[in-house]
């Protein structure tokens, strides 16, 4: 009977280390059970975060590609503009010497050495009208006869073809 006793008591010490075993690990789950829902609560912030820096991210972008096509569109113009300016430029200082030349003088003999552009204006000139003023034409004395560059609409008398041309641009406008 003792052995028997013996071996009931071991049992019962087995048994007692088996539940303490199992109790332990009970308030290791307790404990996992608790940082689950933490954890979770974490995961979540963390994924709206994300999400959130993703989307802002995407609409910078987005407003960056607006911004740079306005960039783009806007140097565009700038260039144009500048090129515009630079053309016009030119026809002022060209129109600026041309218009120098033009300056009415009394009749003045013209000076022995100097020669004066006698050609006729070109023929597609003349179709438009441009020649029609040689009622009111310059006379050199009658020896020579200048050609009459006048402008069809305003009858200004340019002293030569560019001039001529410039003043019928501007007078258009």
């Amino acid at each position: 009977m003792v052995v028997r006793l013996e071996e009931a008591e071991r049992a019962l010490a087995l048994k007692q280390d088996l539940i303490d075993k199992l109790k332990e690990e009970v308030e290791q789950q307790r404990g996992s059970l608790e940082t689950v829902p933490v954890l979770t609560a974490q995961a979540e912030i963390y994924k709206a975060d994300f999400l959130a820096e993703r989307e802002a991210r995407e609409k910078l972008n987005q407003r960056k590609e607006e911004l740079q096509d306005q960039l783009n569109t806007v140097l565009a113009e700038m260039e144009r503009l500048k090129q515009e300016g630079t053309s016009r430029a030119r026809m002022e200082e060209m129109q600026q010497r041309h218009l120098e030349d033009f300056i009415p003088r009394p009749n003045i003999p013209p000076q022995p050495g100097v020669a004066f552009n006698t050609a006729p204006p070109p023929s597609s000139f003349r179709s438009v009208g441009l020649a029609a003023g040689v009622a009111g034409g310059v006379s050199g004395g009658g020896a020579e006869e200048l050609p009459d560059y006048r402008c069809p609409k305003c009858q200004y008398q340019a002293p030569d073809m560019d001039t001529l041309q410039i003043h019928v641009m501007d007078c258009i406008q």
